[in-house]
């Protein structure tokens, strides 16, 4: 035992030859003690747990020695003994068990590192129960603890861990000579790894893409629901990435075998998995269109199914064994929470029956309309909600409200199901949110309603805007009925309590509910004749406003998942490479809600006059254009805000595009169409932005051959110049056609906003409709701004494709192209060009608009060599057609990506700031400062390519900002050699920001 242990590793971390002695006397020791005990039970896997659980009880000195036990244990598990191998991991696993969580006040590092050495053993019985021990070691690690999770991820990765457990799994699935415990066992701990360590998702799904994913149906179908239920558990963990998610979405197999086991017929545990994966799948408006558009009809079907089996048992409540189930079904039916075909199915299902069972009572009879009434009956109220677990009638409320909110405007209640039960719904709904707001004050005691008021108020608010007039209507009238009695009383309170946030400091979760519920219930009441006047009276104009002033200007970030928890699972604090922004609603609720209050009393006249006459109007306006033009706040706030500045003459979604692209309006250099009024003025115009933003002003000359559909064919068959000639250079309009209202329409089709005196909207509107300006007609109209609508924005993307062909009149070439070649349609150039408008271009280029101006021989030039990459000069006419420009994408697949990759993508950035600043692109470089900036912060090894491409453009600060990001790691990179590459003036430039790090740390 002595030269076996000092030939081992462990010999290096003890100081001297007498720790090695007295370390294995205490192995031989415990070796004799476990075999006096053992000596009739050697290999008896019951008796060796008692036998341990024994010493662990009665020897109060052998918790204290864990550390010569596990050196004891990890010794014999180097051993080549297969007999005593197998009976130390077994061992192990009992002994790990016992000790619970208490075995992570030790080092385990040394054990983690041998076991996951041993799961690639050749006997499965070692390697199962080292798979065992390891797994739950890994998941007994907490999430604050970094140092742990370091150590264990380096561990893992110098033993090649992930390699092993993939291997054995592609052995088990194509040999099928293991045991099935085998398969689990490997699958569950591959799982946990997933879990903890992000980084580990990519290769796991590049080896399942190449051996798994292409036969995981047939799988499915063959293998056991156990075996499968683990399969469906490591898709899970590998779509905790929103990436990987997406590939898995855009695989046919996955996908298809999830539904199978989504299906009725299949055991309890697979279901319940399933419908895990299913959730996460579906995290994304995106992912649930890619799976409902196949697979709608089944998975709706397995939903219901799946909420309706509890109604099978005797009880009146739900069993505990349906439970679960249940709850899954409920969180994967929440799919409704995204537009789409699939509500249409829900309904078909009979949805609403199923929340009323589930949330009021399934023994009720609704054979007729139940009115408030009935459900504020005392006899009525002890048996509602007594099928319904506590836990689930959140999910339940959030489920009536997506419902409500995304039904179409001419859904009829009598299509989707009895429509007594939707009556009964939103009766009952109403009567539960007059008691919520009754007890807005009374949250502390009542810990049950602190946990269902939230999601009920939230239901009642989007049935009562709901699109569908029935259900509006419905709601309407029960809500009025219910605040009868109290209803003044209720507003008074709602907007005291709004008011009292305005002279404290809302920071607690608790506090940020209550306002919340506040608002939830003022903008749902705000939307009722008899009480708009009453909050306005008691002073909800100056309180919203002061709320919107606070939350618009102080960046704060109330999400709806940091104060209510049921939109939490376990599964959301370990993703990656998802969209964590909340949605329409943006990730301030409480400016969400109080947009959409001031939104509704906006439209009453006194409210309006109240806030014309206070000092705060100029100060409102602002605010509100300010909203409008930041990109930190969701959609939906943005609509609110346009909505409410139409209360103030003006429309739309400003942007700096437009207020650009705005200045060539009326200009007679590029202007190419003349719009005649009946006045005698005339409107300078350009064909390529109305062909961009209102096509139907474009009118095809009467001597074009073919119909106005082949004047816009491709532009492949005619030459450009010929055909742009089948446009009329010249439309005159009717005398009908109000001149004034023609340049706010032109100026909205430049910029996308405008302003717009009283008089002229009506005429306005119908010349907006007339011209199909979908955005102005809708905001002229005055209508409530559609859940989930996307922004407006000022976009000439689409003169890039065949509706700009025509009026192309420059070609852009990159001055450097790789292998890249092109396939225009346009013409038969193979060199990589991009066909462009140089109105377009000369709007947002200071030096393109001198150059096409100048009078000399370069501004009539009918193509430019732009001193830039092919990648490049994509992204940078993207910007001059979009204002944006196109960021890298930073995830899973860029930290996967080769280093070479990554800077090949930033060469692209450099390139850009070096043109920016030829060219006077202030926006462009600024953005491309931002990029690189971030990729250096994520992996500061890019500095040195970073900094030798731009030294070779001359672009300095870009090489100090990468030498900055170099300084903390050059001692390291230096004695590697990393940064022998480099010049002595670029290694001067690391130096420099060296000895500045050093002297901050001094002082």
């Amino acid at each position: 035992i002595w030269v076996e242990r000092n030939n081992r590793v462990f010999r290096g971390s003890f100081s001297s030859s007498d720790s090695v002695a007295r370390l294995v006397q205490g192995d031989v020791q415990f070796a004799i003690r476990l075999k006096r005990r053992c000596r009739t039970a050697v290999g008896t896997n019951g008796s060796l747990h008692l036998v341990l659980k024994e010493m662990l009880q009665n020897s109060t000195g052998l918790q204290d020695t864990f550390g010569d036990i596990m050196v004891a244990l990890e010794g014999i598990l180097h051993t080549g003994n297969q007999t005593l191998l197998s009976l130390t991991a077994d061992v192990l696993v009992k002994y790990v068990d016992l000790l619970g969580d208490s075995i992570l006040r030790y080092d385990c590092s040394v054990l983690i590192h041998t076991l996951s050495c041993l799961i690639s053993s050749s006997r499965p019985s070692v390697a199962i129960s080292c798979a065992i021990s390891l797994n739950s070691i890994l998941k007994k690690l907490k999430p604050w603890k970094v140092d742990d999770h370091k150590c264990a991820w380096q561990k893992l990765e110098c033993t090649n861990a992930i390699d092993g457990i993939l291997h054995g799994l592609l052995e088990y699935i194509t040999d099928n000579e293991k045991p099935v415990d085998y398969f689990t066992q490997m699958a569950s701990l591959l799982c946990t790894i997933l879990w903890w360590w992000p980084s580990s998702r990519y290769s796991v799904w590049v080896w399942s893409n190449q051996n798994l994913t292409s036969r995981i149906g047939a799988l499915c179908r063959s293998l056991d629901s156990s075996t499968s239920a683990v399969m469906l558990q490591v898709y899970a963990s590998l779509a905790l990435c929103g990436d990987l998610a997406m590939k898995l979405l855009e695989s046919r197999e996955p996908v298809a075998a999830l539904v199978f086991c989504m299906e009725k017929s299949q055991p309890h545990s697979l279901r319940i998995e399933a419908f895990r994966l299913f959730q996460m799948l579906t995290k994304s408006e995106v992912g649930t269109t890619m799976i409902m558009q196949q697979y709608g009809t089944s998975v709706v079907r397995s939903i219901t199914s799946a909420m309706t089996e509890w109604k099978s048992v005797s009880s009146e409540r739900i069993a505990a064994d349906q439970f679960p189930l249940l709850l899954e079904a409920c969180r994967a039916a929440l799919i409704v929470r995204w537009p789409g075909n699939h509500h249409i199915q829900f309904w078909s299902n009979r949805i609403d029956e199923i929340l009323f069972n589930l949330l009021v009572n399934k023994h009720f009879t609704v054979d007729k309309p139940l009115d408030v009434s009935f459900f504020t009956n005392p006899a009525v109220c002890k048996s509602m909600g007594v099928n319904c677990d506590p836990i689930l009638r959140p999910f339940l409320w959030d489920l009536l409200g997506w419902l409500a909110i995304h039904c179409d405007e001419k859904f009829s209640l009598s299509s989707g199901g009895e429509s007594n039960f939707l009556n009964a719904l939103i009766s009952y709904t109403c009567s539960v949110f007059v008691d919520v707001v009754g007890k807005l004050g009374c949250i502390p005691h009542d810990p049950v309603n602190e946990f269902e008021m939230e999601p009920a108020a939230r239901a009642l608010l989007l049935l009562v805007f709901s699109p569908c007039k029935q259900i509006a209507s419905q709601t309407h009238n029960y809500l009025l009925a219910a605040l009868k009695p109290h209803g003044s009383r209720y507003m008074e309170l709602l907007v005291h309590s709004l008011e009292m946030v305005m002279h404290s400091s809302v920071n607690g979760a608790f506090d940020q509910l209550r306002v919340v519920i506040a608002l939830m219930s003022l903008a749902s009441c705000s939307n009722l004749s008899p009480y708009q006047d009453h909050i306005i009276q008691c002073g909800g104009p100056r309180v919203l406003s002061s709320i919107i002033r606070k939350h618009s200007s102080a960046g704060f970030q109330v999400s709806r998942s940091s104060i209510v928890s049921h939109t939490l699972d376990k599964y959301d604090s370990r993703t990656c490479c998802w969209d964590h922004r909340d949605g329409w609603e943006g990730m301030d609720i409480i400016l969400f809600f109080a947009m959409w209050s001031f939104a509704e009393l906006a439209k009453n006249s006194d409210f309006m006059l109240e806030i014309r006459q206070t000092s705060e109007v100029q100060c409102s306006v602002e605010t509100f254009l300010d909203l409008l033009n930041s990109r930190g706040f969701g959609s939906g706030v943005q609509w609110f805000a346009a909505h409410i500045l139409r209360c103030f003459g003006m429309y739309g979604f400003p942007s700096k595009l437009g207020s650009r692209v705005l200045k060539q309006l009326n200009v007679d250099k590029y202007a190419d169409l003349r719009l005649m009024l009946s006045d005698g003025e005339y409107l300078q115009a350009h064909k390529v932005i109305l062909a961009a933003r209102c096509p139907l002003l474009l009118v095809p000359t009467e001597t074009a051959s073919g119909s106005n559909k082949s004047c816009r064919a491709s532009c492949a068959d005619e030459d450009l110049e010929q055909l742009c000639t089948k446009f009329s250079n010249v439309v005159r309009l009717s005398s009908r056609v109000h001149g004034c209202c023609m340049k706010k329409l032109m100026e909205f089709a430049y910029t996308g906003f405008v302003e717009v005196d009283h008089d002229h909207v009506k005429h306005l509107k119908i010349l907006a409709k007339l011209s199909n300006l979908q955005t102005l007609t809708f905001l002229l109209s005055g209508k409530r701004p559609k859940w989930g609508s996307a922004v407006a924005t000022c976009d000439f993307s689409s003169a890039l494709e065949s509706a700009g062909h025509p009026f192309f009149d420059i070609i852009l070439v990159p001055q450097m192209t790789g292998e890249e070649t092109s396939n225009c349609i346009v013409c038969q150039d193979q060199v990589p060009h991009v066909h462009a408008h140089k109105t377009i271009l000369l709007s947002s280029c200071d030096y393109l608009r001198a150059l096409f101006q100048s009078g000399m021989q370069d501004s009539s030039l009918e193509k430019i060599t732009v001193p830039i990459c092919w990648g490049a000069l994509v992204k940078l006419v993207k910007w001059f057609y979009s204002g944006e420009l196109p960021l890298p994408y930073i995830g899973c697949l860029w930290n996967n990506m080769d280093l070479n990759k990554k800077l090949q993508e930033l060469k692209i950035y450099v390139e850009l700031s070096w043109l920016a600043g030829l060219w006077f692109l202030e926006d462009v470089e600024e953005c491309s400062l931002h990029v690189i900036k971030s990729c250096l912060m994520s992996n500061p090894h890019l500095g040195v390519g970073v900094m030798q491409m731009a030294s070779e453009l001359a672009q300095w600060n870009i090489v100090e900002l990468a030498a900055d990001y170099i300084a903390p790691l050059y001692p390291k990179m230096r004695n590697q050699g990393e940064l022998d590459v480099l010049d002595e003036a670029l290694l001067n430039a690391i130096r420099s920001s060296y000895v500045r790090l050093l002297l901050n740390h001094v002082s």
